[in-house]
């Protein structure tokens, strides 16, 4: 099997290419376990928070349960 042209032109250009300092390896390294530890955090808080949100716009259904429901007199037409 042969190799292709392209790949043999990706491997000589990567010969020709210096090695990343360990400085840089190490930035990117840190910004992706920040990235990764905020989507981690955001994956579990936000539908947590969203949940909130909604269930304070929208009331709790155990308030409209608790109240007292009030017997209409039969005699009344309910207006």
């Amino acid at each position: 099997m042969h190799m292709n042209n392209f790949k043999n032109l990706i491997e000589e250009e990567m010969r020709d290419v210096p090695p990343l300092p360990p400085q840089i390896k190490n930035n990117v390294q840190g910004n992706m376990g920040f990235f990764r530890f905020l989507g981690n955090t955001i994956e579990l808080y936000l539908p947590r928070v969203l949940d909130a949100v909604v269930a304070s716009l929208s009331g709790s259904s155990s308030e409209n349960k608790s109240l007292p429901k009030t017997p209409q007199d039969p005699g009344t037409s309910g207006i």
